[in-house]
């Protein structure tokens, strides 16, 4: 009986050691075992790659199991069980073993997935960088087909997060306009700039300078819409704190000798460059006035007429020997002097010199008595008879 004992109990302690082997083999796989799990194989293999890769695994042993990792450590039964295609987005090494029961681990397969991506083409803004006198219409375009561009307009760099170009717009004051263009497994273009300087368009006077007989207006103008005038007449550049030009500025005077400057200013924009013109005033002379009859002694009473050539010019006259003025006698008509006289004449007209003086002495003298009848003989009783 001792010995049927001890048979019984060395048959269960063999089943127990039996079993702890086969749930050990069923576990990690037997490294006594007489055949290997075959490798896994990573389709497709390591190498450089220009976009993202899905990456399969498989082993040609039925019913194993893949374990990998993508950090480059060696795979174990922690790690994660493959069953589905990985996705490498960036640069990694895959490592994967394969077990199953009964059968020793595979070897580690590891590939490396180099993930470079080409660069998407930097844009091209339209028109080029410079100094424009009109509001400009921006387009912006990549070679590289699919990609979205991105911009901005305050001379900030772009990002995904800035304005999303769908068509042309314009530039209407002066702009940094900054771009790139971006596409999914691609790397982001290089960024690209254009300066755009809005500048006023020179003011323009009319007329130009010059010498001028007459008191002339000086109108300023410029082709940018929306832009105001400055201007000084002085000589000192303009500013904005100077004259706003709303009308023509008027040059008046005999020998005036004026310097108009003006610049031309928009929000927005840089100012315009300063023009500048020098106006001279010299009016021309009017004619010296014709006084009749000409100066000289008289018998009698004389009417006196007074011309000029200069048309719509007006005469003063004086009788008194003064020199006469605008507050003078005004000539309308013929008048008479009947006593002695200097006459004098000027002629006047706006916007041109005073004439000359003109100036007539009128002597008034009464004439020699006449006898008649004449020294001689003459009969008694002539009637002798004197006059004037």
């Amino acid at each position: 009986r001792r010995l049927i004992k001890v048979f019984f109990l060395s048959f269960i302690l063999l089943t127990f050691m039996s079993s702890c082997k086969i749930l050990i083999d069923n576990e990690l796989g037997s490294s006594n075992s007489s055949s290997s799990v075959s490798t896994p194989i990573l389709s497709p293999s390591g190498g450089l790659y220009s976009s993202n890769q899905m990456v399969t695994i498989s082993t040609e042993t039925a019913g194993a199991t893949i374990y990998y990792t993508t950090d480059g450590t060696t795979p174990s039964l922690s790690s994660t069980v493959y069953s589905e295609a990985i996705s490498v987005t960036h640069s990694e090494t895959i490592n994967a073993i394969a077990t199953k029961n009964r059968m020793s681990n595979s070897e580690v397969a590891s590939e490396e997935y180099v993930i470079n991506y080409a660069k998407v083409s930097t844009p091209l803004i339209t028109p080029d960088s410079g100094i424009y006198n009109t509001n400009q219409d921006i387009t912006i375009t990549t070679s590289t087909s699919g990609a979205q561009i991105y911009y901005t307009t305050d001379g900030s760099t772009p990002t995904i997060l800035s304005n999303l170009y769908t068509g042309g717009f314009i530039v209407s004051a002066t702009t940094i306009v900054q771009a790139i263009a971006i596409k999914d497994q691609m790397e982001n273009s290089d960024v690209a700039s254009n300066d755009y300087v809005l500048k006023v368009i020179k003011p323009v006077m009319s007329p130009a300078s010059g010498s001028y007989s007459v008191d002339t207006d000086v109108t300023i103008s410029t082709d940018t819409i929306g832009a105001t005038i400055y201007y000084t007449t002085n000589g000192t550049l303009p500013s904005i704190s100077s004259n706003v030009y709303s009308a023509p500025v008027a040059v008046a005077g005999h020998g005036t000798n004026e310097t108009i400057k003006a610049i031309a200013v928009k929000s927005g924009w840089n100012n315009s460059e300063v023009a500048s013109e020098t106006y001279v005033i010299n009016y021309a002379k009017v004619s010296t006035p014709t006084i009749s009859p000409v100066a000289g002694m008289y018998n009698n009473d004389q009417d006196i007429t007074i011309t000029c050539l200069t048309d719509g010019s007006e005469i003063y006259y004086t009788t008194d020997g003064s020199t006469p003025t605008s507050s003078s006698t005004l000539y309308t008509g013929i008048f008479t002097i009947s006593a002695n006289t200097t006459l004098k004449a000027i002629a006047i007209k706006s916007q041109m010199q005073n004439s000359d003086l003109a100036e007539n002495i009128y002597n008034l003298t009464v004439a020699t008595p006449v006898i008649t009848p004449a020294s001689g003989d003459v009969a008694y009783g002539t009637v002798v008879t004197i006059t004037t």
